[in-house]
């Protein structure tokens, strides 16, 4: 009867340990893939407007959905590269999408943001797990906040 209550009380211990254990793993793992992701987003991106700034074939490098979001994607990358040098650029990843997409919003799984100097660009982007075939759905102007 001792023995049965002490072993009562080590699975009601235990259980929710393992429970938690389970859990911080799960989210530890979760969060390194995420940051992963972002890493990827980033380094394309920057690649990208770095190709699209030195004059190389947008074609070979902006991977979108269409040739008609290539072209635009394009051409307001050029707009950011002709006001600022290129090379201050900085590009932020974050998860998620942007309201201003109406009824396209929650196609993209981070929206990025593009700086160079004072000029601000934001890239819908989707990325599904392959780092190659990471494409931009569209852009925007960002706000300040």
């Amino acid at each position: 009867m001792l023995d049965d209550r002490s072993a009562r009380r080590r699975r009601i211990i235990l259980m929710p340990l393992v429970v938690l254990m389970v859990g911080g793993a799960i989210a530890l793992w979760s969060s390194a893939r995420e940051t992963k992701r972002n890493r990827e987003i980033e380094q394309t991106i920057s690649a990208v407007v770095r190709g699209v700034c030195t004059g190389a074939d947008p074609a070979s490098i902006v991977k979108t959905p269409d040739s008609f979001t290539q072209t635009a994607v394009t051409a307001a990358i050029r707009r950011l590269c002709e006001t600022h040098d290129a090379s201050t650029l900085l590009v932020d990843a974050k998860s998620g999408d942007v309201q201003a997409a109406g009824s396209l919003e929650g196609s993209a799984t981070h929206v990025v943001t593009v700086t160079t100097g004072s000029a601000s660009l934001g890239l819908r982007i989707q990325h599904t797990g392959d780092p190659n075939a990471i494409l931009i759905l569209g852009y925007f102007v960002p706000t300040a906040p």
